[in-house]
């Protein structure tokens, strides 16, 4: 190769910011149903964007237990999961609609606040508290109360959950 000739070098993408979400914080929301978000919590990247989905909690048999956060990545391996579930079957497509019909993406807006659509909101029970848990690679929103109730309804799994590590 000439000296003249420019070489083309293609660097790998940026690796995704890796947030950790742990241990639990309540902080009051606003009447626009904005909340701030944990200070620990906080992406360094001010584009970066989160999935908020609409979750069951299924120990309490609630239809809407609370909002599952989710990077951006986490979110792209859920949706890799379809891939490899039958199209027309009745139950992946119930489960595509209460995932991705239920599933918002956002930002925090300049103050790290999320600014939650009041139906989501309605949906799982947020009036003007509201309880963060970390759970590593994602984290719930929660009304207070009902995240109570779900820890009681779960605490016999969570002691036979710990023989999983």
């Amino acid at each position: 190769m000439s000296s003249d000739t420019a070489q083309i070098v293609f660097a790998p993408p940026a690796p995704a910011e890796d947030l950790s979400f742990t241990w639990r914080y309540r902080y009051k929301m606003d009447p626009q149903c904005r909340v701030q978000c944990p200070v620990e919590w906080r992406p360094k990247d001010p584009d970066f964007e989160f999935m908020l989905v609409i979750w069951p909690h299924n120990e309490s048999n609630r239809k809407a237990g609370y909002i599952k956060g989710l990077t951006q990545d986490k979110f792209r391996a859920l949706r890799a999961k379809f891939l490899t579930m039958q199209i027309g079957d009745n139950k992946t497509d119930a489960l595509r609609r209460a995932i991705f019909g239920n599933a918002l993406k956002t930002k925090l807006d300049p103050s790290s606040r999320f600014c939650l659509p009041r139906e989501m909101c309605a949906a799982v029970g947020l009036e003007k508290e509201v309880h963060f848990d970390g759970n590593g690679d994602q984290f719930g929103i929660w009304n207070p109360k009902t995240f109570d109730q779900c820890v009681d309804a779960e605490s016999p799994l969570t002691v036979d959950a710990f023989n999983l590590i």
